[in-house]
């Protein structure tokens, strides 16, 4: 596996900025939303099933809170410069969209309210898809994979880990959660991958490259995570960070 990868990510900050600057600030939570007890015995089942029956809200946005939709996620653009490892590439990606996190399913949930810590389990009934237009240079294993033209990508079975450390602020006589700590990582049983016009058009070529690519998507998938990785993270950051700006802990919790 790679060690290292440089990526460049200008994620929707135009429309993060636009989302903050021109909804204005609300401390009102949307009236589906759950408020847990945080010295109920049961808190980690209440966040739970607050936050899974939350998502069919998350997935199209909330623009009173601020928050960017979940389902399609929009990237704007995304740059991978690989130059280790089995993939040497400069990858661009362009108009980059997510799809089906609002089949995710939150599986386990653990919340420290002591240490301000929250860790998740999950994983989506439907295979994550990604879809782009692609330009890229380079090789992957011992396959060229020069070319421009459209990119999807689909993780089968996609489970993920997230974990979150918060820090507490006062202002204005409420507590506000700082976000301190994101982690995520992923797995797939299988990736499946779709290039077209690669190798100057070359049909018999291009068929040969997505079918090398797929039938070796293990060490592929390995290279590019970092990446893919940080692109999300970058996302669910800016998701979370507009929510926790608006709600004080006091409105999030009966305290």
């Amino acid at each position: 596996m790679a060690t290292t990868s440089t990526v460049k990510l200008f994620f929707s900050l135009t429309s993060v900025l636009l989302c903050a600057v021109n909804a204005a600030p609300s401390s009102k939570l949307p009236k589906d939303f759950v408020v847990c007890k945080l010295k109920d015995p049961a808190l980690n089942e209440c966040i739970k099933n607050g936050l899974q029956s939350s998502i069919p809200l998350l997935s199209k946005g909330v623009p009173n809170l601020g928050l960017l939709p979940l389902d399609p996620m929009r990237i704007t653009t995304l740059d991978i410069n690989q130059g280790t490892g089995s993939v040497k590439i400069k990858l661009s990606l362009k108009d980059v969209e997510i799809l089906n996190f609002h089949t995710l399913v939150i599986d386990e949930l653990n919340c420290d309210p002591k240490t301000y810590s929250l860790n998740l389990t999950l994983h989506t009934k439907e295979p994550i898809r990604v879809e782009s237009l692609y330009t890229s240079k380079g090789s992957i294993l011992i396959m060229p994979i020069n070319g421009n033209g459209t990119l999807k990508i689909a993780y089968d079975d996609f489970k993920a880990n997230i974990r979150m450390v918060f820090k507490p602020e006062l202002k204005n006589g409420n507590t506000y959660l700082v976000i301190e700590t994101f982690y995520w990582g992923f797995t797939t049983s299988k990736m499946h991958q779709s290039y077209t016009n690669l190798i100057g058009g070359n049909k018999a070529l291009k068929d040969n490259v997505n079918l090398f690519l797929n039938e070796n998507w293990e060490e592929v998938l390995n290279d590019f995570k970092p990446a893919i990785t940080e692109a999300l993270s970058e996302y669910f950051i800016t998701i979370a960070h507009q929510f926790f700006i608006r709600i004080p802990l006091e409105k999030m919790f009966v305290v």
